[in-house]
């Protein structure tokens, strides 16, 4: 009887071990990608600060209006721009394409 209840115990112990430190993992694991998320958007938001502070220092705009990514057909081979909608000093709408901080074309 002893070895029955000792076996027993010692299942157990195996089988709620076995699911705790498998809990653990997947906190672990949702931390991680918790933080990947937080980071990338970081990096995200930085770099639209970066081209945001660029384009208002180095171009006629004076107002943004929007900040999307696309490939422009003229440079395809650089990958996705920046592409930065907005007013100018004059009052009309401008565009600028921004690639690794350099200032492509300006429509």
């Amino acid at each position: 009887m002893n070895k029955k209840l000792l076996t027993a115990i010692l299942l157990t112990t195996l089988f709620f071990g076995n699911a705790c430190s498998q809990t653990k993992e997947v906190n672990q694991d949702t931390k991680r990608t918790a933080q990947e998320k937080h980071n990338t958007q970081s990096k995200k938001q930085s770099a639209v600060e970066e081209v945001t502070a660029l384009v208002l220092d180095h171009t006629k705009i004076v107002k943004i209006i929007n900040i999307r990514k696309n490939v422009n057909p003229n440079y395809q081979e650089l990958g996705p721009f920046f592409v930065v909608t907005g007013i100018d000093k004059k009052g009309r709408k401008s565009e600028v394409w921004i690639n690794n901080g350099k200032i492509y074309d300006v429509q």
